[in-house]
């Protein structure tokens, strides 16, 4: 179904792909988080990162497992990405690091560690200003 919507969305049929996106995000039509973050994945895609948020608070609202847990919080990440909200990002991360979750704490120092890289790597590039 993904695959559909995302040919839709390449086809230039945006209200078509966002009146699927909002079927998978419909509460009760299907089970589990999975499609819901799916959903919101694709509002994402589809520039309509408001509809990506109010599905992710959605599913974070009826969370239960700890895997239904660690879904929403890397669908967070993912939209703030693609918005490229940093200090959103990096409050996020910080979260994380006090998440009872052992792989939310290992996933945010792992991203920590590639921000810092990335950030010594444009440092070090030519053409830029580092003092």
């Amino acid at each position: 179904m993904a695959e559909a919507i995302r040919i839709r969305m390449n086809a230039g049929q945006a209200q078509a792909a966002l009146g699927e996106a909002a079927k998978l995000a419909a509460p009760g039509a299907r089970e589990g988080a999975a499609a819901n973050l799916l959903a919101a994945q694709l509002y994402l895609e589809q520039g309509k990162a408001d509809l990506a948020d109010q599905v992710i608070e959605q599913v974070a609202k009826r969370a239960r497992s700890r895997e239904e847990r660690r879904q929403v919080a890397l669908a967070r990440e993912q939209g703030l990405l693609r918005s490229g909200q940093a200090a959103k990002l990096s409050a996020l991360y910080t979260e994380w690091k006090k998440s009872d979750d052992p792989c939310l704490r290992m996933a945010a120092a792992q991203r920590e560690q590639q921000q810092k890289m990335t950030a010594g790597l444009m440092e070090s590039a030519p053409g830029s200003s580092s003092p």
